[in-house]
């Protein structure tokens, strides 16, 4: 055997008993390190959440088929309106919302005003029906910035509204009118999206109560309080 045969037998050998050394001195560290067991309470406890979260899914969903139809055809409305400035159509949705025993039709501020252009000639009707409605402009915001953004009408021939969301105001659904087939209803999640046409549209927890007026386009709505405190202001008046 040649000296360099022997001398990378040695290099190997020396590395081999390194690596076995820090193998022994690893385990000895690692040993005495706490091992999280997994009990059968536990297990137990998370299959129960599981199944809890799917039921609440569940019933989730079977309220909003429940409901689909009356929400839908009956409370959500197709709006147009005239540019003041060259009578070009402007387009939108609205939803009719029931508080304190009235009826009132809901849509966004900026379709009644917007970048200094005024709208007029408002008309509304609902998705079941063919029949216009030229209600009364109560009130108006139109600080789309801040979020601040919504219209209140009033018409006596609305006989159908939602109801606003009290604690439940996680958002939960978006409904729209079926005109502009922009959406007749679709989940309200991070990747939510608007489009021409749509906004006014109602935003709805699980229980399809109204949280919020739907106005821009990443999905951002003015909250139903604000709504509500102008209404409030609007009764006392």
């Amino acid at each position: 055997m040649s000296k360099k045969t022997i001398l990378i037998f040695i290099i190997l050998s020396a590395i081999f008993l390194i690596i076995s050394i820090a193998n022994i001195i690893f385990s000895l560290k690692t040993s005495d390190l706490p091992v999280k067991i997994i009990t059968d309470s536990e297990i137990l406890k998370k299959t129960e959440n599981d199944l809890k979260l799917a039921s609440d899914e569940l019933k989730k969903y079977k309220y909003l088929m429940n409901n689909l139809n009356s929400i839908s055809l009956k409370t959500i409305y197709f709006g147009t309106a005239d540019n003041d400035s060259d009578g070009s159509g402007h387009f939108f949705t609205a939803f009719s919302l029931f508080y304190k025993e009235k009826f009132y039709l809901i849509t966004a501020g900026h379709s009644i005003e917007m970048d200094r252009e005024k709208y007029k000639n408002f008309k509304f009707k609902p998705n079941n029906r063919d029949k216009w409605l030229t209600p009364e402009l109560l009130y108006y915001e139109n600080d789309i910035d801040n979020n601040n953004d919504f219209a209140i009408f009033k018409d006596d021939f609305i006989s159908n509204g939602l109801y606003h969301a009290d604690d439940n105001l996680k958002p939960e659904y978006i409904f729209g009118n079926t005109v502009r087939s922009a959406n007749i209803i679709k989940e309200y999640d991070e990747d939510v999206s608007a489009v021409f046409g749509e906004s006014g549209s109602p935003v709805l927890n699980s229980e399809c109560r109204v949280v919020g007026v739907l106005i821009k386009n990443k999905g951002e709505y003015t909250e139903i309080k604000k709504v509500l405190t102008a209404l409030e202001k609007i009764r006392k008046d």
